[in-house]
């Protein structure tokens, strides 16, 4: 990533001072001025970011997709507005660039078929009736 005050972010330099911004526990987005703040999609999108993703693809063992996404939130400073890692937006982002062929994702452990093996229970159509009640009636 580039210097203290050149990265696009949510924080101005002016507010925290230099002396604040070398106490982060890690490196906030800051930016000067107006600034764009870039998707993890963008981000990933970006040739540089795009070699960065193959050569992770092809370590050995290969990475499962969401090793790959936190690494990937770790090398390129992915974090949302809190400062937490932005590990499904990335995961998201990874599937999109998949599926217009920059790469081929290892395969899901986990295949998530999105169907009950029972219906869900469907509630009454209409009005809730109201409880009737001897003591409530009475004033």
């Amino acid at each position: 990533m580039s210097k203290a005050g050149q990265t696009p972010g949510f924080v101005p330099t002016t507010v925290l001072g230099p002396q604040k911004i070398a106490e982060l526990p890690y490196r906030f987005p800051l930016c000067q001025g107006g600034c764009t703040r870039y998707s993890p999609s963008q981000r990933l999108a970006q040739p540089v970011n795009l070699t960065v993703v193959r050569q992770l693809l092809q370590a050995q063992p290969t990475p499962t997709r969401t090793q790959l996404a936190r690494e990937l939130c770790r090398r390129l400073e992915l974090r949302d507005a809190k400062g937490d890692w932005q590990v499904a937006t990335t995961a998201h982002a990874l599937r999109d660039l998949a599926a217009q062929g920059h790469w081929t994702l290892p395969a899901p452990r986990v295949q998530r078929t999105g169907t009950y093996s029972t219906p869900p229970k469907r509630l009454p159509s209409g009005p809730p009736e109201r409880p009737t009640s001897n003591s409530a009636t009475k004033r």
